[in-house]
């Protein structure tokens, strides 16, 4: 079962929205990270994420790798990649 991240386009409606809540999540986990601060990330981000043969995204989300979840971070705040 393949993770499939679809974030919103320069077109879609709520840009300003998503980052605001992205921005506030991570600053959160910086701040005083916790389980429930992950919780919330990761449920911000199953609005934007499938499977090839629709698992639930939440739990694809809790299964993805450090790697794919710094992705959808970089995607959805519009940052660079880390290359590391």
């Amino acid at each position: 079962m393949a993770l499939i991240f679809t974030p919103p386009d320069r077109h879609a409606p709520g840009f300003l929205r998503r980052n605001i809540r992205a921005l506030e999540l991570q600053k959160r986990l910086q701040k005083e990270p916790s389980a429930e601060a992950l919780m919330d990330m990761a449920r911000f981000f199953a609005d934007y994420v499938h499977s090839d043969n629709g698992g639930d995204p939440l739990e694809l989300l809790l299964d993805a790798s450090q790697e794919q979840f710094e992705r959808m971070v970089t995607a959805i705040t519009g940052g660079a990649p880390d290359p590391n």
